[in-house]
Formats: structure tokens, sequence, C-alpha cells
């Protein structure tokens, strides 16, 4: 609205199938929005609701204002979480929107297709493979990866927040993790039909955010991960702090920019996740919609380099002058910030949370995110969606 449109919220599936989203809405959170549009079992039912929404909307406004009437058109599609990548997709193709490479559609949301798609366009990518069964996982591990020391990652093709996301180090915890993952329904309610194998990545993991318009690429901001291994799970969030486009990170952002080529992403946010290995970037996997985390980050990014990718995507979309100032990279930043992950140890009820207010007191303090509440049953945190709170706060130094 403050840009003078409005937005209608357009569900990716069937709520019932989608619930278990609804676990990282964070406590006191609302959401407007001038109308939703249900998801109708298919593209053009669904594309039909979206116009019969934007048609009330635009009724509704003319209703109460005098001169130039409110327009009923559809101007622009986002995918909200990476649950509406597809759907935002097909949305943007049936609407003639500016978008993204339909042909690499899949490849945005499989992570087994975005890395052959890297490989085949000469940008360098994970070794891997897809594997139905646990004959063509174990013969992707003994016979093409051999990895010494014994490092393998598994995950599901389909997922988010390292979710699943196992390295086993050998055959036999290999054999377990790809029989746990394998027909399970995942977080974002997708029943994992194949397995992800890789190679381990040994190295400093990063997240470039950006946004584009055209195939011109802008970093809208760059984070390095606090990833560790608690509670039997390798990669379990503790942070992320927001660093400066400097010296080999650079290099990074050049690498990502191939991959959001390569991928067909020429419009709107991306959020990449890169690692460092034996000297140079791999990809982990991008998605083609906003940096995720409930936008806890948003206050952070907005002290450090005093805009936040959210706006920048609009710009991307929207506002081509606005795109066209924007920085191609944070190459310094205006204040240090970071986001830090609390880490649960155990399994129980929470009877209660004193920490939290003293944390709130503390004089770097922006904001905290709370998932959970006295009363609640928690889980060991082994990925984001079991991951209590977290805890934004500003800095003077790099180091948070």
């Amino acid at each position: 609205m403050v840009r003078g449109y409005d937005c209608i919220c357009v569900y990716s599936d069937r709520l019932e199938n989608i619930e278990s989203v609804a676990s990282l809405v964070p406590e006191g959170l609302t959401l407007e929005f001038a109308a939703t549009a249900a998801f109708e079992g298919n593209l053009d039912q669904t594309v039909s609701a979206i116009r019969r929404a934007a048609k009330q909307v635009a009724d509704k406004h003319n209703k109460k204002k005098q001169g130039a009437k409110a327009s009923a058109a559809v101007c622009a599609v986002f995918a909200g979480a990476e649950l509406g990548v597809k759907l935002a997709d097909a949305l943007i193709d049936v609407l003639g929107l500016e978008g993204n490479v339909l042909e690499h559609s899949n490849a945005r949301r499989d992570k087994y297709l975005m890395g052959e798609t890297l490989r085949l366009a000469g940008v360098r990518a994970v070794k891997q493979v897809k594997a139905k069964t646990w004959a063509e996982a174990e013969a992707f591990i003994t016979q093409d990866l051999k990895p010494e020391p014994f490092e393998v990652v598994l995950k599901p093709l389909e997922s988010a927040g390292t979710e699943d996301v196992v390295l086993c180090l050998s055959i036999e915890e290999a054999k377990r993790t790809f029989d746990g993952i394998l027909g399970k329904i995942n977080g974002l309610g997708i029943q994992n039909d194949a397995v992800l194998l890789q190679e381990y990545l040994e190295g400093d993991e990063y997240v470039v955010d950006t946004v584009s318009r055209n195939g011109e690429h802008k970093v809208a901001a760059i984070w390095k991960y606090d990833k560790r291994r608690v509670n039997n799970a390798a990669f379990v969030y503790f942070g992320l702090s927001m660093v400066p486009a400097e010296g080999i990170i650079n290099e990074m952002i050049d690498y990502q920019f191939r991959v959001l080529d390569a991928l067909g992403i020429r419009n709107g946010p991306a959020h990449g996740e890169v690692k460092f290995c034996h000297g140079s970037p791999v990809l982990i996997e991008v998605g083609s919609r906003c940096h995720g985390g409930e936008g806890a980050w948003v206050p952070i990014a907005n002290i450090c380099v005093g805009y936040n990718q959210v706006t920048a995507a609009v710009d991307s979309i929207l506002d081509g002058e606005a795109f066209a100032k924007l920085t191609d990279r944070p190459r310094k930043l205006l204040a240090y910030g970071c986001e830090a992950m609390l880490v649960s140890y155990k399994n129980g009820v929470l009877k209660s949370t004193p920490g939290i207010a003293e944390i709130e007191k503390m004089p770097a303090f922006l904001k905290k995110e709370i998932f959970v509440a006295p009363g609640d049953n928690m889980r060991q945190t082994v990925d984001m969606f079991t991951t209590p709170a977290a805890s934004c706060s500003r800095t003077r130094t790099a180091t948070c």
C-alpha cells in the first residue's frame, strides 16, 4: 500500500497440506492483505480466483474515492516462500508478466536438477546423484564418490532449513539416513520420492541475497553462516552475520551471478547459499525468492546497508529507476549486525524463558523471534524447523 499497490495473498496449496509451515510463524506476527486467493486445485482455477479477488479489491477502492479509477490488473507476482516458487513461475507465465525463464522452473526447486543444470552450463557444481533405491545410493558412494575420509551428505530433493540434511560418516549411517528420508513428508509438506546424495564440501558457508531486473543482477546482502555439529546433526544454525563485499567475497559474487544466469533467474529476488571449497566457490543451493528466516534479518540489513532485499526486490519488479540506483554490491557496511539462533539441547516441556528478558535489555538488541511458549513440547534443535527462537543485534565489529 505504501507504493500504491494492493497485495493479494495466494496460497500455493490447500491449507491442510501446508499446515506444518505454520510452526514457522513467530509469536505476535500479524499479516494483512487486501485479499486472499485460495489454491483451487489447478492453475486455471487459481488464476480465476486471483482475478476475482483483484476485481473485488479495485471495486472496493472505486466506491470510496472520486477521480482516477483503481485498476484490477495484476502487475507483479512474488514467491513469498520456497513453497510458492513453482506456482509463482506459472502465474507469471499465464499473466504475461516479466519473470524468470520458465524452462528452468523445476531446476530452481529440485536440488538435483539445479546442480546438473549448472554443470551443463559449465558452472562448478557439487558431485551428486538422485537415488530412489539404496542400491543406486550405495553404488554412487562406493563406485563414483569413494570418499576418504568417509563423508557423504544426504538430503531431500525439495526442502528447506537444513531439514534432514545429514553428514554421514559411515556407510551404515548413510543407509539409515536414506531409509529415514525416503517417503517422508518433509517440513514443506512434500513427500520425498527420492534422496539426494552429494559430496561433502568443506569450507566457510555464505549467503548471497540478490535482486535482478531483466538479467541484470545486484547483491542486496552477503551473510556468513555459523553452523555447527550438535545434537547428532551436522548443520545446526547458530547464527549469521553480515559481511561486506571485499576480497574473495567478490569472486563468490561473480560465481553466484553465473549461477543465476544458468538457472534462468532474470527478475526478482534470489537467496543463494555458497561454500568456499578448495579455494573456489560452489553452490549449495539457491531459491528464487527472498531470504527466509521469517524476515528477522530485515532490521539488520536496514542498519548495515540502508535497505533490505525485500524492498530491493519490489524495486526490481516495479521501479526501474530505484533499481538502477542500487549499488551492485555492498562494498562497505554502515554498521555490523548478526542474528543469533537459540539452540535446544534437550527434549521436553518448556517451563519458562527468563533469558529472553535479559537479551532484550542488551544495548545492541534489535529484534527477537519466538516460536515456542511455556508449556510447549520442545525438541532438540537439529534444523531451522526446530529452532526455538532467534535474536537480532547490532554490533560494533564484524564478530557477533
